[in-house]
């Protein structure tokens, strides 16, 4: 029913220093987007981010085609318990992966856009949590018991981002996560994310990494150039404003998208995320240092409860160890709130669109 990847260290120390670096560009590329798309039309901006990424994609397989070595698809034809040809399983998943992905990258390029990175980047530490059901339906992955104190925590961390508004109700919070654009949109990200994820990672065994990259990359452009003409967004003007920082979040983008394939090749996809999203506390402080974006201290404090969850999804702990680290989180969250001064009520103006 699921496809199993070839047997690797789940916790390899290679493949968890790909990851660490990985996480750095990937915050690194979420500064350029955000200047990328400033006062550029989103489609159009985002076409041009996505092929730069692919160019770098082509120069890569190029160079690694040194080797003579030519396109094959690996793996069986085994998908949900549908018995398919391999071929037709490698289309089927890279659809799939074109759609889902695309309408990822949009609405996060939106998030960017729309609203605060500092308060619309955490909420990317869903997707470890959404990646538990699909991993498993897709890879065959299934973390341990003390993972869902990982998950309680992320969770709880979301909503402390406005914990403020609990003064006005105690579902106040909960419902400013969707009222403000950025973390509703993120949140969509999330899940689509949770989905081409595991995706991702099997289209990269069924073929080599470098080849998976470059079919990404041409399927990105694709899919954004349709979106481009149907919604009638000429692609050009977008350029005269300058190409800078468009050609700097492509290639970031694209080294973070060659680390995390590299990074699947020794630990699971949840693994990876995980260490993925962990870049959130960064996020929150790049957006105070580049951005200027105000409200940061509560900001970094649910992030950092976040931040916590996310470990607890990716580090080998017993569920007694992962419960007793989300109390002390818990805890810590609970000490900052009642040691903030009273008078330090974020304006709940600035935490609502």
């Amino acid at each position: 029913m699921t496809f199993h990847s070839p047997t690797i260290a789940r916790l390899s120390p290679f493949g968890l220093a790909i990851a660490a670096t990985m996480t750095i560009v990937n915050v690194m590329m979420e500064v350029a987007r955000k200047k990328a798309v400033a006062g550029r039309t989103l489609i159009p901006t985002t076409f041009w981010c996505l092929s730069v990424d692919t160019l770098v994609f082509a120069l890569v397989w190029v160079c690694t085609r040194s080797s003579g070595s030519g396109f094959h698809i690996h793996g069986s034809g085994d998908l949900l318990g549908l018995r398919m040809s391999p071929t037709q399983v490698f289309v089927l998943c890279e659809v799939s992966d074109f759609l889902v992905t695309g309408l990822a990258t949009w609405m996060f390029f939106k998030a960017l856009q729309e609203a605060a990175m500092s308060g619309s980047v955490p909420f990317l530490a869903f997707t470890p949590v959404l990646l538990l059901p699909t991993g498993f339906l897709l890879l065959g992955e299934l973390p341990t018991e003390a993972k869902l104190f990982g998950l309680l925590l992320t969770m709880t961390g979301s909503v402390m981002m406005h914990w403020r508004l609990f003064a006005e109700s105690w579902l106040s919070p909960i419902k400013a996560i969707y009222r403000d654009k950025g973390s509703r949109y993120m949140l969509y990200t999330a899940m689509l994310l949770a989905i081409s994820t595991p995706l991702d990672k099997k289209l990269s065994f069924m073929t080599d990494l470098y080849t998976q990259c470059l079919i990404y990359g041409v399927g990105m452009c694709a899919f954004f150039l349709a979106m481009a003409r149907i919604r009638g967004e000429p692609l050009c003007p977008v350029l005269r404003l300058g190409v800078g920082w468009i050609v700097v979040a492509g290639i970031l983008d694209a080294g973070t998208i060659l680390l995390q394939y590299q990074a699947y090749q020794y630990i699971d996809a949840v693994v990876v995320i995980s260490i993925k999203r962990s870049g959130i506390v960064l996020a929150v402080i790049f957006g105070r240092l580049f951005f200027g974006e105000k409200n940061i201290r509560d900001k970094l404090a649910a992030a950092s409860m976040m931040f916590v969850g996310v470990l607890i999804l990716y580090l080998p702990l017993t569920t007694a160890q992962a419960a007793a680290t989300a109390a002390a989180a818990i805890a810590a969250m609970l000490l900052y709130m009642l040691l903030v001064p009273p008078g330090a009520t974020a304006d709940l103006a600035t935490q609502r669109d």
